[in-house]
């Protein structure tokens, strides 16, 4: 009886610890389809339509942009730091060219800021 009162006590030891605080990390590698884009001028967004292909895949050390199926551009990065907030977490991007960007990211979309301008994707 006694080892089995240590082993519950364990048990609800390890169930707590595996509990996260609420914050989560969403994945930025994937493959992304281009959804929208907005800011310029005017602030406005404008949506992809259906025959417009453009698609972002971000693997583990490359960025891969690609416009009706051919490959535009293929960019080494590193990811320079990463900060969960509610909602999404936000990637600070470094390049091999001394460039860097931001990228939100939730569940399904990610957010490139390029200047003033705002770059959808979706999953």
């Amino acid at each position: 009886m006694k080892n089995m009162k240590y082993l519950l006590i364990t048990l609800f030891t390890l169930a707590l610890a595996s509990c996260d605080s609420g914050e989560m990390t969403f994945r930025l590698m994937g493959k992304w389809k281009w959804a929208y884009i907005c800011g310029g001028i005017t602030g406005a967004c404008s949506y992809v339509d259906e025959d417009t292909t453009r698609e972002l895949e971000i693997t583990r050390d490359k960025m891969i942009e690609r416009w009706d199926d051919n490959t535009v551009t293929s960019t080494a990065y590193s990811i320079s730091s990463t900060t969960n907030y509610e909602g999404y977490t936000e990637y600070k991007i470094q390049f091999d060219d001394g460039g860097s960007q931001r990228i939100k990211v939730t569940r399904n979309t990610a957010e490139i800021e390029a200047g003033e301008i705002l770059i959808g994707y979706k999953r």
